[in-house]
């Protein structure tokens, strides 16, 4: 018999660790054992839960073409070089070079998130490569939403960009909608008309990508709330 299911941002905390950090299963189970912040109280998955969710859906990523300065333009080199540099310090050389694939992801992002640290520019690019390979639309429009409120960019940004996925996208904080007569209140500001946002007992938690992501570039920045998610949806007095 299955056993329970194991929650979206764990599932999502497996695929970073593999792809953006090039952990094996072993030792993203060791992590995730050790790592009590992200579970929660929860409890880690099991080695085989990890390596389900880690089966290739396409050709293996030492079988495909690897980028090399030496077949890429000068603008290309500008844009990937820092962040291959990045990556080779931030995965303790786990993950020496891009696939083709990963450096024209790599550009891509750069190219329209000027200001960011070149490590979270790979993560966001691994995110989008991993979002391409599993068939997960979704996570792509969450990337783009991410990539269009440049969150990065100043505390203005990150909270425009909080505010606005906790009132259209409050399920991926781990919030859920439900029908009520009341307006609730999201930073103050009224969210959707005739809809009632509830908070998990444990509070908020980041569980799709970008939110995800959002909150670790705001970790990296030391900017508002101490590095915890956005605070839950305020309720009105006829809540």
């Amino acid at each position: 018999m299955r056993g329970k299911k194991t929650a979206k941002d764990i599932l999502e905390a497996i695929d970073e660790l593999s792809r953006a950090k090039g952990l094996s299963p072993k030792q993203i189970e060791k992590l995730m054992r050790q790592n009590v912040k992200l579970l929660d109280g929860r409890p880690a998955p099991s080695l085989t839960t990890i390596k389900r969710q880690l089966r290739p859906v396409g050709p293996k990523r030492e079988t495909l073409p690897a980028w090399s300065i030496t077949e890429a333009d000068a603008a290309e080199i500008d844009l990937v070089q820092p962040v291959l540099r990045a990556v080779l310090v931030g995965t303790e050389g786990r993950i020496s070079n891009f696939t083709a694939a990963e450096a024209a992801w790599v550009a891509r992002v750069r190219h329209g998130a000027s200001g960011l640290r070149p490590w979270f520019a790979w993560r966001i690019a691994a995110a989008y490569l991993l979002a391409e390979e599993r068939g997960r639309p979704a996570d792509k429009a969450a990337l783009d939403t991410l990539m269009i409120f440049r969150p990065w960019d100043s505390r203005e940004a990150m909270s425009a960009f909080e505010d606005w996925t906790l009132a259209h996208r409050p399920e991926w904080w781990g919030l859920e909608r439900g029908p009520a007569p009341a307006l609730p209140l999201i930073h103050g500001k009224p969210a959707i008309s005739g809809l009632v946002i509830r908070a998990p007992a444990g509070g908020l938690r980041p569980m799709n990508v970008a939110a995800i992501l959002a909150t670790e570039i705001e970790v990296d920045l030391g900017w508002a709330w101490g590095g915890q998610p956005p605070p839950a949806p305020a309720k009105t007095e006829a809540d």
